[in-house]
């Protein structure tokens, strides 16, 4: 009777000491004890690419070329537009001097303007879409440059990923590799010989 007391003692006692073990590490529900250390062998770094615009001379080349694309744009229409004013004043100089023979005749000048001004707006949209066109052009070919980079110098360091900085609200700044990369573009990049003079 003594034995089967002990034997039940200790069953109880060993139950005990397991439901005690059970409540200090609640397992998860993918069954992880919660109190596990987490380890991965994850390698990642990141890149700033506003600084990479801003250091890269390919970058800022392009940047340079877009805006420009864009200011001859803005110097077309106004060109353009000045035409249609010296025109539309010169028929409003014409009317009150009463220079005009007939209404008619007032009234051809009035639609030969106005058939200009279509005309204008019609020349000014197709030179933005070439200048949309050739813009996105050059910020492809900008980005294909950077990518194209970021892979090869990956080759070498076989990192597992490398993040752009801003999509992310916290990075050790240890894992910045922003400088090494624009290190790397700029010794890659060849700046355009210039054109001989003649």
């Amino acid at each position: 009777m003594k034995k089967i007391a002990t034997l039940i003692c200790a069953a109880v006692a060993l139950l005990m000491a397991s439901c005690a073990q059970k409540e200090a590490a609640p397992a998860s529900s993918t069954g992880a004890q919660l109190g596990d250390p987490f380890e991965t062998s994850i390698n990642i770094r990141y890149v700033s690419q506003d600084s990479i615009y801003k250091y890269y001379v390919f970058a800022q080349t392009t940047t340079l070329e877009i805006q420009q694309l864009y200011i001859d744009l803005e110097s077309y229409r106004n060109q353009l537009g000045n035409q249609l004013q010296a025109q539309a004043n010169q028929i409003q100089q014409k009317a009150q001097n009463n220079q005009y023979l007939s209404q008619a005749t007032y009234e051809n000048d009035v639609k030969a303007l106005n058939s200009k001004q279509s005309n204008f707006e019609n020349l000014i949209a197709q030179r933005a879409a070439q200048v949309d066109a050739q813009a996105q052009l050059k910020q492809q070919a900008l980005e294909d440059s950077i990518n194209n980079f970021i892979v090869q110098f990956n080759k070498s360091r076989q990192y597992d990923a490398i993040l752009e900085r801003k999509f992310n609200l916290y990075l050790n700044p240890a894992l910045d590799i922003t400088q090494d990369v624009i290190e790397g573009l700029n010794a890659r990049y060849q700046m355009p010989a210039p054109a001989a003079s003649k």
